[in-house]
């Protein structure tokens, strides 16, 4: 060892603490290395092959999400299934054998009621509402949500009414079921949505992984649950514990579904995106329109409000008088069906000139719009449609004029105005082709 002038010690290159740094510098990077191989694993154990290019941008955020909803959804779930079991007396001996006895027929029940009452459930979810996972997927996604919360609180109410325990776990069960049913469908187009690889079987794969896991951790903390003299000590304790944990699972549910920015034009979007370029000429994102509309809420509740796929009646009945002299004859020698249409109603039927080249006829009478769509409509020519009522709507807000006079002017901006959002809406990212909704199942397509 060497000293300098000013006495500070100075150690030579071949001194044990020379070789300290280095020595410190090569664990960090070993250490650096086993945390990037510990997380390359769990990339690819729970991600798809091929993460990110293989799903779409809002992927992690809703999987990060479901992990407290799948956790307090198992909770609440537990909390019920234990009163249900309690209310018949399966739970008896000690406090302590008690939470696990109810722990375990609780886990043993969830799986044993997945057949039976929950068949009848799927059974008609998907005989008469098959297609309404494809209108609007996040929408009755939390509508399942409803479903179950319902049946899992008529679960828990036997225990308050163990004489009416058949008829209450019955409708609780069947409750759940449709839930079941409903939310099935709903995440099938959700998991669609994020496969950007063709890959739906993998996504379908990691979701059910992550559920899993994080079941298994609601499982642990189910035996603190019911082990916990708090919850367990009163009906009303346990009650408020099964209602907190129900919230907190519908508030992330809610949460997770709306991290989903799904580019196919519903009518609910269909209206946003129409309203907004009215008012201020551009095109929303599909992360914009996906943001700001409510999921709750149907299309229909949103504005401008229409009744689409009505009868051609029904949209001229919606034209003002003046409205109406002002249209030509039908040739009925040429159109035979709306001949039928015209002896049939005892009035004459007109054909409004303006609509002559569209596939739709709209009446409005300032206050309601109404679409007839011809045979061969599609969903362009609904949006088509949603444009002009979200333009009269508009005008009509900015000054009063005549409806008639309105009407034509609403054809003239539809002329000038429409194709440009067309462009707008491709360029955005809007998808048109996998529409669903738009044009009604039952609607009434006219021939002119």
């Amino acid at each position: 060892d060497s000293n300098s002038p000013t006495g500070v010690r100075i150690l030579d290159q071949n001194s044990e603490g020379s070789a300290e740094f280095p020595l410190r510098q090569e664990s960090k990077t070993e250490f650096k290395s086993a945390v990037g191989r510990t997380v390359a694993k769990l990339k690819i154990y729970f991600l798809p092959a091929g993460y990110p290019d293989t799903v779409s941008d809002d992927y992690l955020n809703y999987m990060l999400w479901t992990i407290p909803c799948h956790v307090t959804g198992w909770l609440y779930t537990s909390l019920s299934t234990a009163s249900l079991l309690d209310s018949v007396g399966v739970v008896k001996g000690s406090p302590e054998s008690s939470a696990t006895n109810l722990v375990v027929a609780t886990a043993a029940l969830k799986w044993i009621t997945k057949d039976g009452i929950g068949a009848l459930g799927r059974a008609i979810i998907g005989g008469r509402y098959a297609s309404l996972a494809d209108e609007d997927p996040k929408r009755w996604r939390m509508a399942a949500e409803a479903l179950s919360v319902t049946g899992s609180a008529l679960e828990l109410a036997t225990k308050l009414a163990p004489s009416q325990f058949l008829v209450l776990a019955s409708v609780g069960n069947l409750s759940k079921a449709l839930g079941k049913g409903l939310s099935g469908p709903s995440f099938r187009v959700i998991q669609t949505h994020f496969a950007r690889g063709n890959n739906v079987g993998a996504i379908a794969a990691k979701e059910e992984l992550w559920e899993v896991c994080a079941q298994l951790v609601a499982l642990a903390l189910t035996f603190s649950l019911l082990n916990n003299s708090a919850v367990t000590s009163s009906f009303t304790s346990f009650a408020a514990s099964w209602l907190v944990l129900v919230g907190l699972h519908v508030g992330f549910r809610y949460v997770a579904i709306g991290q989903v920015h799904l580019p196919v034009m519903n009518l609910r979007r269909a209206k946003i995106l129409a309203k907004h370029h009215i008012q201020h000429n551009t095109v929303l994102s599909v992360s914009q329109v996906n943001s700001q509309e409510q999921i709750l809420r149907s299309g229909e509740s949103y504005a401008p409000y229409m009744n689409i796929g009505c009868t051609l009646e029904e949209a001229l009945a919606h034209c003002t008088p003046s409205m109406k002299h002002s249209l030509s004859s039908v040739d009925q020698q040429e159109d035979p069906e709306l001949s039928t249409m015209d002896d049939h109603s005892g009035d004459s039927v007109w054909k409004l000139e303006q609509f002559a080249d569209t596939r739709y006829v709209l009446g409005w009478d300032g206050k309601q719009v109404c679409v007839s769509l011809k045979t061969g409509a599609a969903s362009e020519d609904v949006v088509r449609a949603i444009w002009q009522a979200a333009w009269l709507e508009e005008a009509c807000e900015r000054e009063a004029r005549d409806c008639t006079q309105m009407l034509v002017d609403s054809c003239n901006a539809v002329d000038v105005h429409f194709n440009d959002f067309m462009q707008g809406v491709e360029s955005a990212g809007w998808t048109l082709d996998t529409c669903a909704g738009l044009v009604p199942s039952k609607a009434a397509f006219v021939e002119l």
